[in-house]
């Protein structure tokens, strides 16, 4: 089986880190990318590319790490995957929307706080360690794509 996997993130080494960790477990995917930055709406070409991939798996960032200063990045992109999805004349599928980052770490408030957040938008939070491969079983098992 192939997954379908749409990826916003700011940092494009995490990116080819993320793909990279999938295709070495020996998981067959179909991997596409967008900038966290880029603005977009419903009636743009990244929903209609979005809509026709009809992705298994959506991983957002939710940090802007670029110095943008756009907070809430993540969360908007988000809020459009799940405005997308809930779209009937699409017939998209009702994916996973993982939201991962550094700051999701339970140990602090803050953490704490912003995995309430995001489990508020309907996501699944996932601590995004640095410097280390990403946990892909993790990854498909709290998105429900493995057992």
């Amino acid at each position: 089986m192939t997954i379908k996997i749409v990826c916003f993130d700011d940092n494009p080494s995490d990116i080819k880190n993320l793909k990279a960790s999938f295709t070495e477990k020996k998981h067959k995917i179909n991997f596409r990318s967008y900038d966290l930055r880029e603005s977009w709406n419903e009636q743009s070409d990244r929903a209609k590319e979005i809509a026709e991939f009809n992705p298994d798996l959506a991983i957002v960032d939710l940090a802007d790490q670029s110095g943008t200063g756009e907070a809430n990045a993540g969360f908007r992109i988000i809020r459009k995957l799940k405005e997308l999805q809930d779209q009937p004349e699409l017939n998209m599928n009702k994916f996973p929307v993982v939201a991962w980052s550094k700051l999701l770490k339970t140990d602090t408030e803050r953490g704490q706080a912003l995995r309430q957040r995001v489990e508020n938008f309907r996501a699944i939070p996932i601590f995004k360690p640095r410097r280390e491969k990403f946990n892909v079983a993790e990854i498909l098992r709290k998105s429900g794509l493995s057992q």
